[in-house]
């Protein structure tokens, strides 16, 4: 027999059993949000009220139905699967009877759960809103990162242009000064070659002067 079909069948003929006692589930639920500080899913819930201490259910009804739960938490968790945990007990135990909704114990309803249609419809669209808005608020922050980024690539290539101007303004003042500098060494060297070949030249006039009276004295 199909495991939807079989878990319908139990849940049906009560052979579905909760462990909460005279609790109520929302008893159970109120106590888990003061434990844990958030309140129990769908399925949380029906797992902390149909689990005895030992971590296993009272029958194998309320066992089997528990680990068809989980196998499709599991699924969903994973990625493979996408429905909603409302979905998961459709899945599980066959479509809601009317007025009734599995896991929440008795006397709660649908409409005391989610509110008329009108009100779940209004809760939709705002959430819905909330989600559209949040979406624009992250799109808005991703394009203002964007323009931060933008206008820093900009900043950074005109510091690296200047910075370039600068090496190759310091370049031509290095070459310039060099240049200087040679020109400077070369008129040295010139007039150091000119002073030097102007007292070989006295030098030399001195002595041409000299020999004839040597000869004289002679």
């Amino acid at each position: 027999m199909d495991m939807c079909l079989k878990n319908k069948e139990n849940w049906d003929k009560n052979n579905i059993i909760h462990t909460s006692g005279s609790k109520s589930f929302q008893q159970r639920s109120a106590e888990e949000k003061e434990k844990t500080g958030h309140s129990p899913s769908r399925i949380e819930l029906f797992d902390i009220t149909h689990v005895q201490a030992n971590g296993q259910a009272v029958n194998e009804p309320t066992q089997d139905a528990l680990v068809a739960l989980k196998n499709l938490t599991t699924q969903v968790n994973e990625g493979a699967l996408q429905i909603s945990q409302d979905q998961m007990f459709v899945e599980v135990f066959g479509p809601e009877r009317h007025g009734r909704v599995r896991g929440y114990g008795a006397g709660v309803t649908p409409t005391k759960l989610w509110g008329s249609s009108s009100s779940r419809m209004y809760d939709l669209e705002k959430r819905l809103q909330e989600s559209e808005q949040k979406r624009l608020e992250a799109e808005q922050k991703r394009l203002e990162a964007e323009h931060i980024r933008i206008e820093a690539d900009a900043e950074l290539k005109e510091e690296v242009k200047h910075l370039k101007s600068m090496i190759e303004q310091q370049a031509i003042e290095m070459a310039e000064q060099r240049r200087h500098f040679e020109d400077q060494q070369a008129s040295q060297m010139a007039e150091q070659r000119a002073h030097y070949d102007n007292m070989m030249m006295q030098m030399l006039s001195y002595v041409t002067l000299q020999s004839p009276q040597s000869s004289s004295d002679h």
